[in-house]
């Protein structure tokens, strides 16, 4: 494990059998101990809410230590927990083997862990545009499982993380993750955002339109943007916005597949492929107007 990167060192699915459970949960490293300070705990509730009854974001608890002793939750009619263990390291290190100690006063707990996919990374250049837009990418997920991911976004300059590059101060950027075109979660950060936990509800059996809070088919897009209030060069070229790349690392249940997000480009073919169709020549028609315009305003304020 490389020193300053996140690490998902595990996820496991555990329920409360009853209201008066008392559960105890310890995690050690016994081949390195000092590494437990740079860890830390989040216990996701995963029964439904109102306003977000299916990202399984709403109630997420971060614990800063390892050791949770009578950990009291409600039993949320079945839903489950998720208990993630992820941290930073200090420095880097071999990978080694956590170990994960439970008591209860009920029977039928138990930590079930979430296999996870390999790790998958992917980068590009930012390209400054006057939206500040980092980046925009399509989520391809398994059309017959629901698929939980945790994401990791970084950037950096020259290659290097932004926290090592000596006199660039810290960047605030937001990440959004969009359903048909909606924004369903939001998450801030300096320099890197970590989303722990996110759920991908798979589109099988669902209809492609409804009526009311009927869930449809999912269209999952994720994105990123500069603050520009905060960096108003972000927008534009200039010595501190180059060499700036992306980064995404993604863990996750089920294959998780990032694409570049081309759907505004294919709809505008789209309408102009049916230009051409309704009326030949229709669409080179519109490009010489858009010409012929332009070259008046250069004119017009040449004049002026």
């Amino acid at each position: 494990m490389q020193q300053g990167k996140y690490q998902l060192m595990g996820k496991y699915e555990f329920s409360i059998p009853e209201e008066d459970t008392i559960v105890h949960i310890k995690v050690d490293c016994p081949s390195d101990r000092y590494l437990l300070d740079f860890m830390r705990v989040k216990i996701v509730d995963r029964s439904p809410t109102p306003h977000s009854k299916r990202t399984e974001t709403n109630k997420v608890t971060l614990i800063n230590h390892l050791n949770l002793s009578n950990l009291r939750l409600p039993p949320n009619d079945g839903a489950g927990y998720f208990l993630i263990i992820e941290g930073v390291m200090p420095y880097n290190t071999s990978d080694g083997q956590l170990t994960i100690d439970t008591l209860c006063n009920k029977e039928g707990f138990s930590l079930q862990e979430v296999v996870q996919c390999e790790p998958v990374e992917y980068v590009d250049a930012y390209a400054p545009t006057k939206y500040g837009v980092i980046f925009k990418e399509k989520l391809v997920v398994s059309p017959t499982d629901h698929t939980s991911a945790t994401f990791n976004i970084k950037m950096l300059k020259g290659g290097q993380e932004f926290d090592l590059v000596e006199g660039l101060s810290p960047k605030y950027f937001r990440v959004d993750i969009l359903d048909n075109g909606k924004p369903i979660y939001s998450m801030t950060g300096y320099n890197q955002v970590t989303i722990s936990h996110f759920m991908f509800r798979c589109n099988q059996g669902l209809p492609d339109q409804a009526e009311g809070e009927e869930e449809v088919k999912h269209n999952y897009v994720i994105q990123a943007l500069f603050d520009l209030h905060e960096w108003p060069q972000g927008k534009v070229q200039d010595e501190e916005s180059t060499e700036i790349t992306w980064q995404i690392k993604v863990y996750s249940s089920e294959t998780v597949a990032i694409i570049k997000d081309t759907d505004k480009e294919d709809k505008e073919k789209e309408l102009k492929a049916q230009w051409e169709t309704d009326e030949p020549g229709r669409a080179e028609k519109a490009k010489l107007s858009r010409q012929k315009f332009l070259l008046k305003k250069k004119q017009k304020a040449g004049e002026q």
